[in-house]
């Protein structure tokens, strides 16, 4: 697996944790 793609995978992770939080509250 490329960095690039790495990184877009952690930053999608991030983000679903980040909505779950916006969402949650």
């Amino acid at each position: 697996m490329s960095l690039e793609n790495k990184t877009i995978k952690e930053l999608e992770e991030l983000l679903e944790e980040i909505e779950d939080i916006i969402f949650n509250t």
